[in-house]
Formats: structure tokens, C-alpha cells, sequence
């Protein structure tokens, strides 16, 4: 008897499980610099500040900063800063002008042109 109790237990947490709300597919924003210029470095430090000062930013958006100059400092913050040597993001993203802004939600892609750091709530 002792044997079935781990199973019916086992049983109804899967129940519970199958009515789970779906998950929604993370919200990113994929931001290319060139970090040879002060200005696009600014604007990092910018959205850092901003994803640093706003808990709602930040559990709702996901920021990969790709840096495609490959002497440049790193930039460090909140958003996840990479360095893009190989050109393979750029290669995937074809961001076009730089700095660059691509939204990625459900699924979809969006690019635009980048000035100013209270953009990147555009993806939300």
C-alpha cells in the first residue's frame, strides 16, 4: 500500500503541471555598437543605467550588447556585452547601420536605427 502512495502522488503533480499556463518565449533586445566611437559607448553606459534603475526592464527583456569593434573596452553592466570578431553575429543580424537595435519577440525580428538607450522598450 505504501507503494502506490509515491505514484499517486507522482500522478497528480503531473496533472497539476498540464495546466500550466504556456511560457512566452523571452523578449530580447540585441544592440550592435561600434565602441571606437564615445558616443555608442555612452549609449551603453545609458541602457546599463537603465536596466540597473528598472526591475520591470530588466525581468522583461533580455540585453546582449555586441561590440563590433575588437580593440574596444568592455563595457560592463547589467547587459550582456559581447565582442563580435568573428563576425558571426553580424553575419546572422545583418543590423545594418551602427549602432543598431534588433528586437526579437515571439518569434519575430524586428531592426531599426539606435540613438537613444530608452529605446530598447520599443521591443517590449
Amino acid at each position: 500500500d505504501l507503494k502506490i502512495l509515491p505514484l499517486l502522488l507522482l500522478a497528480s503533480h503531473q496533472t497539476a503541471a498540464g495546466k500550466r499556463q504556456p511560457e512566452r518565449q523571452p523578449t530580447e533586445a540585441i544592440v550592435f555598437i561600434n565602441s571606437a566611437f564615445l558616443t555608442q559607448t555612452t549609449l551603453v553606459q545609458d541602457i546599463n543605467r537603465q536596466l540597473a534603475y528598472s526591475q520591470q526592464i530588466r525581468s522583461r527583456l533580455t540585453v546582449t550588447i555586441v561590440d563590433i569593434y575588437p580593440r574596444g573596452n568592455y563595457v560592463l553592466g547589467p547587459a550582456n556585452y559581447i565582442k563580435a570578431g568573428s563576425g558571426a553575429w553580424v553575419g546572422k543580424y545583418r543590423p545594418g547601420e551602427i549602432p543598431a537595435l534588433i528586437c526579437l519577440k515571439g518569434g519575430k525580428m524586428r531592426a531599426e536605427k539606435f540613438t537613444a538607450a530608452q529605446e530598447i522598450r520599443t521591443c517590449l
